[in-house]
This record gives structure tokens, C-alpha cells and sequence, in this order.
């Protein structure tokens, strides 16, 4: 009797010895482990906790990169049923996880969304318009394509949470005319895309860190402290002469570009024919007035030829896109 409960305990400790070598990813470190569940998509990585205990909490505890996407939902013909699901599974993530900080968060959900009867302002489970309550001090870099209409304020109260942005991708429909976008003031890379061109929107940019500036179907307003920048691309609405000025004024502020990218409808803009210099800084000389003057002239981008009309002179490469006549 005794000899055969000693082989039934020798047999129970190999079983349990081969079944830790089997599973040696469960006795690496717990930050090793929260570090390769950073790669998997968030409900991968929680389906992990089913694994054994010592897998239960390493999601809600340590991992500190979310990857939320409803392409691991069963696909459904009700888009917003779709969305609905992709809503509560977040919601139920951000309930059951401590408070352990995020380092990298990304949001995807369907596209096809835009097609249905959906939009933010209505929207259940999450309304822009409710942005004042955002915090996120410590997020450096935000990507947002919204496909609905938002409110330029809705916007302006969201990135007043984000103080230290580095990185800000943004593309949206402004609802309101005529909004006035101002962005944090760490910024050192910015895209901002409007997309609808009649929307009248205008930015407001004081970045004396920023390096990288994209705007498009937006003018700007107020420019300042745009000395670090070196490589721009603008695309702003054609206008009047009198509502030219803003982007005189970007330019001007533009003291240390190196690579520019002006749109068909921003050399329009350029290459009016009268100027009122009522509508002009001071600062700027009539020899400026002749080199806007100049731009309407040329017919190919040589960076050489372009030398001398170029109002940045440190300027190295300029690629303009010309109207065939304006």
C-alpha cells in the first residue's frame, strides 16, 4: 500500500515538473509577460486571464498598452449593433482595470459607420461635447479621424486636456462655421486636416517647439513662434486679396523652414494681383509686395529659379503646385 502511494506522489511531481516546462512563458517576470501581451490586441490579451491564476490580473494590473478594434467581433449586418458591442467591451476594460498608467492607446472601429444614421453629437456612449471632463497630461501623441461633424470647441476643450502633446494627426468635419482651433503649446509634429472645405475654420498657433506643420482646407489666423519649423505643407481655401493676409503673416513666421509645399489654391492665394497694403504688417516692405507680385509669373517648380522671388531666403527646397490660370 505504501509503495503505490509513493509512486502515485512521484508520478503527481513528474506530471507537475513536465507541466511547468512545458508552460515556461507562465514563470517569466510579470513585467515580461505585460510587456508580450502589449503586442496582442486587448481582447486577446484578456482572454489570457483564463490561462491559470497567475495570468487572472497581469491585464488589469500591468498592461499599460490598449489596442481596441471590433475586427475580433463576429461581423454583424446592424453597423451600429456592431458598434454598440465595441462600446460596451471598452467601457467593461476601462471598469475592470486598475489605475496603473497607459502608455499607448488606439481606438479602431468600422468606417462604414459614417453611411449609417450615426453621428458624435447623438451619440450613447461617447460625446465629444463632453470633452472638458478629458485629462490626459501625460499623452504625447494623438491621432483622431473622425468621420462625423464636431464643433471646433468640442475639440479645443479636448486638446486643453492634452497640455504636453507632441504628436497631434487630426481630421475632421468642423460643424460650426467659422471656428477658431488652438493647439497645445508642446506640440513638435501637427496635421490638421478639415474636411469639409466650406466650413470657414481658422487656427490659431503659438508652437515655438514645433518642427513639422500640415494644414489643409484651414487658414490661420494668428502665427507666431514658428521659428523651429522646417518642413511645411499648406493647402489653404483660395480667398480674396484682403483675406490673404493670414497667410503672409504664416509665412513670414516661417523664419527657418527648409522644405515647403504650397497647394494649387495656395498659390492662388499667393498670386493676387493687387494688394490693398492697408491689410499689411508694417514690417513688410514693398520689396515683399513684388515678390507676391513675382509668383503669378512663374510656370515651373526650379528651386534655383525660385531663389530669387523667395521671400524665405534660408529656404533649400520649395515645391509649388501652379494653376494653369487663375
Amino acid at each position: 500500500m505504501a509503495n503505490a502511494e509513493n509512486e502515485d506522489t512521484k508520478r503527481r511531481k513528474a506530471d507537475e515538473e513536465e507541466e511547468q516546462n512545458a508552460d515556461r512563458i507562465s514563470n517569466l517576470p510579470v513585467i515580461v509577460l505585460s510587456h508580450i501581451l502589449s503586442f496582442l490586441p486587448i481582447k486577446t490579451a484578456v482572454s489570457t486571464s483564463l490561462l491559470s491564476p497567475k495570468w487572472r490580473h497581469i491585464w488589469q494590473q500591468h498592461l499599460s498598452v490598449l489596442d481596441f478594434s471590433d475586427d475580433f467581433f463576429q461581423p454583424n449586418d446592424d453597423r451600429l449593433e456592431l458598434f454598440r458591442t465595441l462600446a460596451v467591451f471598452v467601457n467593461c476594460v476601462f471598469i475592470f482595470r486598475t489605475r496603473c498608467e497607459i502608455r499607448k492607446m488606439r481606438l479602431s472601429c468600422t468606417k462604414s459607420l459614417v453611411n449609417h444614421k450615426f453621428s458624435l453629437k447623438g451619440a450613447v456612449y461617447f460625446d465629444l461635447k463632453r470633452a472638458k471632463a478629458i485629462h490626459l497630461p501625460s499623452l504625447k501623441k494623438l491621432q483622431l479621424d473622425i468621420g462625423g461633424y464636431v464643433e471646433v470647441s468640442a475639440m479645443n476643450a479636448l486638446l486643453s486636456g492634452c497640455r504636453n502633446l507632441e504628436t497631434l494627426d487630426l481630421c475632421f468635419s468642423a460643424e460650426d462655421y467659422g471656428g477658431i482651433l488652438r493647439v497645445p503649446p508642446a506640440l513638435k509634429w501637427l496635421k490638421i486636416i478639415i474636411n469639409n472645405s466650406d466650413a470657414g475654420a481658422s487656427l490659431e498657433i503659438d508652437v515655438p517647439v514645433l518642427e513639422y506643420l500640415c494644414i489643409a482646407n484651414i487658414t490661420v489666423t494668428d502665427a507666431s513662434n514658428l521659428q523651429n519649423v522646417v518642413e511645411a505643407s499648406l493647402d489653404v481655401l483660395p480667398s480674396s486679396a484682403a483675406s490673404a493676409f493670414p497667410l503672409f503673416k504664416l509665412l513670414g513666421a516661417l523664419a527657418g523652414i527648409k522644405h515647403l509645399v504650397l497647394s494649387r489654391s495656395t498659390t492662388k492665394v499667393l498670386a493676387v494681383k493687387k494688394i490693398d497694403s492697408s491689410i499689411l504688417p508694417n514690417n513688410l516692405s514693398e520689396d515683399f509686395m513684388e515678390i507676391v507680385s513675382n509668383l503669378s509669373r512663374l510656370h515651373h517648380p526650379n528651386v534655383t529659379e525660385l531663389a530669387g522671388y523667395c521671400l524665405l531666403l534660408l529656404i533649400e527646397d520649395l515645391d509649388i503646385a501652379f494653376l494653369s490660370k487663375y
